[in-house]
């Protein structure tokens, strides 16, 4: 603040990216409800320089009250208690209510991997001395302490096993975080037979990530890995002693966690239920989400699934998967495998007949297209671009398919661990495609296939190099980069013939940003060349059709023909015809971000940032709207959005019912017993 350089940005980890005032403008844009979750991770806590308890439920508590307290300043923004276009609803008359007023209604929920920090079943084990009423007891007074504080949707098991049961296998470095909160190593078995082809041993886990986040940095971005979910590790201090920890790998063609649930995890649902609270299930091993989707039926009770993934969507393949062999898979990168975090389609099935909700996560990463499962599906996005908002469309139409159109709604994990959608034009395009050979081969044709990107009201003002660095391996090669950002300083109106860059054009002078520093000052003279052959081009005299530009650097000379609608001579130097080359195609691309949408208001902050769906991607929260135009301008139809634009109703629906059968099991309680146990009295 207040030049806001490098963030916020679609792939951050450790900025904000929900500030109030971004909240607002996604709710200006039409959101009329949203779980808000207290989240944390003891590992990352520790190893960060805490200032307080770093606990699960110290957590929960400071979370809770600074939602709270957010809610109250909206209030006294506008006038008093009550107010506010922001209100918290504690029930789903309340829900109605202020969505009934035109206001954002917000559910509290909680995700932590320790819930009631009890880390380990041991823990439990140990409290109630094998006396599962006690431990009934002790769970549900858990239970009404975080209704008390308002919480009303609980995601049971986060990224640890824990006491109730374990967590869904996706990601070697979360073995670590495993290994520490849980005490033990991921226990596995073989998922093959469940459509899982991610094997713990084929993830480089956090070495392997810091290693091709170093790789794929090009020389306009620090020379320090970028943060993202998979390198996050890397940033946290004391890491690089536990990175090691890795336990050893079990046989098996793929892996999959090999807890489910155990009885104090029914008793946690069996005590959601009777209170009326919204039961989560994702990050639920497979064992354990199709035991609560048993429990569910058995119930009536609806759940939801809050930031999917999907099975079919994933590269899959008939033989194990060896990144030594991509060709069987179509990708070098275990990460875009099945895997068990990715729900299987009869599971989204199941949550849609209890009338549930099912919320692909914003990032649905390098997807497989969905026309490979549905055909039909294949005109709705003529050309999708990885990692872009294509790529949630994509597994959105899936789900609607799956779901015919009910419980549909959207998964930002905002703030969370996980990358936000990226853009569809500008050098990071495609950019899931990146540092994976196999997808790599095809990214420029994606680049250059996308057409007919989001108009906005005023041009862009923010022309800084961080909008322009090099995606990686596939994409833009580093003068095209800087083609970009010479056109950008040209569309922003900043002419270098006349103009001196301010202070603020660079990153901050210092030690830890001195490299990325220099690099832009040393193509700061290509960039203005490119800018000033632009202008030249559109002055009146004096630099005209019949200028000598003979002396002129060729890139300057180059983009003043482009602008000019004209081409090279024959006797032009070769160095003005490859810049020509380079030139047009990118001025043509821009332009094609100029789309037939009716211009949106452009998002700004500070006195010069400003945003843009096109080259930015979903930078933050607020862009939820250019997210959606995006989605449109890039195929969808006004019709295709029906579902999603009814989530809200849906998810009153859905709580509604949970509430309803509260009541009824109340007075008629459970008999559930799940099929794999051995000892219906476990559950007594």
């Amino acid at each position: 603040w207040p030049n806001f350089d490098i963030w916020p940005h679609f792939r951050t980890m450790v900025h904000q990216q929900a500030y109030i005032d971004w909240i607002y403008r996604a709710y200006q844009g039409g959101l009329r409800l949203a779980s808000c979750l207290a989240v944390n991770n003891e590992l990352l806590a520790s190893r960060s320089d805490p200032q307080g308890p770093y606990d699960d439920r110290s957590a929960i508590v400071v979370q809770v009250a600074a939602m709270k307290k957010m809610v109250e300043f909206v209030d006294q923004q506008n006038g008093g208690q009550g107010r506010g276009w922001l209100q918290i609803a504690y029930s789903p008359e309340d829900a109605r209510r202020i969505v009934g007023e035109n206001k954002l209604a917000i559910i509290l929920g909680v995700e932590v991997d320790s819930f009631g920090n009890w880390r380990r079943l041991a823990d439990l084990e140990h409290l109630v001395q094998g006396d599962l009423k006690e431990g009934r007891r002790l769970i549900g007074a858990e239970l009404d302490w975080l209704y008390s504080l308002g919480i009303r949707q609980i995601t049971p098991i986060h990224l640890t096993d824990n006491a109730f049961g374990g967590t869904a296998i996706y990601m070697r470095f979360l073995d670590v975080l495993n290994y520490v909160v849980a005490g033990r190593h991921y226990e596995v078995e073989d998922g093959w037979d469940t459509g899982i082809r991610y094997r713990l041993d084929h993830d480089g886990g956090v070495v392997g990530d810091v290693e091709r986040a170093a790789a794929g940095a090009g020389p306009r971005i620090s020379p320090k890995p970028a943060m993202n979910r998979r390198s996050l590790f890397h940033h946290v201090p004391g890491m690089g002693e536990l990175a090691e920890n890795y336990g050893d790998v079990a046989a098996g063609r793929s892996h999959a966690n090999r807890l489910g649930l155990n009885p104090f995890g029914l008793i946690l649902l069996e005590e959601m239920m009777v209170r009326g609270m919204v039961i989560d299930i994702d990050h639920m091993s497979q064992k354990a989400a199709d035991t609560a989707l048993d429990l569910a039926e058995h119930a009536g009770y609806p759940v939801i699934s809050s930031h999917s993934w999907f099975r079919d969507l994933a590269s899959t393949g008939d033989t194990e998967f060896n990144p030594r062999k991509p060709e069987d898979y179509d990708t070098d990168d275990v990460h875009k495998v099945a895997h068990e975090n990715a729900k299987r389609a009869d599971q989204v099935e199941r949550i849609a007949r209890l009338g549930g909700v099912i919320a692909p996560i914003l990032c649905q990463g390098d997807v497989d297209a969905a026309r490979r499962i549905m055909p039909h599906l294949a005109d709705k996005i003529p050309e999708p671009s990885a990692g872009s908002g294509t790529s949630w469309a994509e597994a959105y139409l899936y789900v609607v398919e799956k779901t015919g159109g009910r419980g549909v709604a959207m998964g930002s994990d905002i703030n969370g661990a996980a990358d936000l959608p990226g853009p569809r034009f500008g050098t990071l395009a495609a950019f899931e495609s990146r540092n994976d050979p196999r997808r790599a081969e095809g990214r420029r044709r994606q680049i250059e296939s996308q057409h007919n990107g989001v108009r906005y009201d005023q041009p862009i003002r923010d022309y800084r190099w961080f909008r322009f660095a090099e995606g990686g391996s596939g994409g833009y090669d580093d003068a095209e980069c800087n083609v970009w950002n010479g056109i950008a300083e040209y569309k922003a109106g900043f002419n270098p013939g006349i103009h001196k860059h301010p202070p603020e054009d660079y990153p901050a002078a210092s030690v830890r940003r001195f490299f990325e520093r220099a690099e832009v000052q040393r193509e700061e003279g290509l960039v203005d060349d490119i800018a000033r052959g632009l202008w030249a081009a559109d002055e009146e005299g004096g630099t005209g059709q019949g200028a000598d530009t003979s002396a002129w650097p060729p890139e300057q000379r180059a983009a003043y023909l482009v602008r000019k609608g004209a081409t090279p001579q024959e006797d032009e130097s070769s160095g003005v015809k490859e810049w020509y080359r380079r030139i047009l195609p990118i001025w043509d691309k821009w332009n094609e971000m100029d789309g037939d949408n009716p211009p949106l208001t452009r998002c700004k902050i500070g006195p010069r940032r400003d945003f843009d769906i096109n080259i930015d991607g979903m930078a933050h929260y607020g862009m939820l709207p250019d997210l959606l135009q995006d989605m449109r301008n890039a195929g969808l139809k006004p019709e295709d959005f029906g579902p999603l634009f009814r989530s809200a109703e849906d998810y009153v629906q859905m709580w509604e019912k949970c509430a309803g059968q509260a009541k009824a099991l109340l007075q008629t309680p459970l008999t559930f017993v799940p099929a794999d146990y051995d000892k219906p009295t476990q559950l007594a």
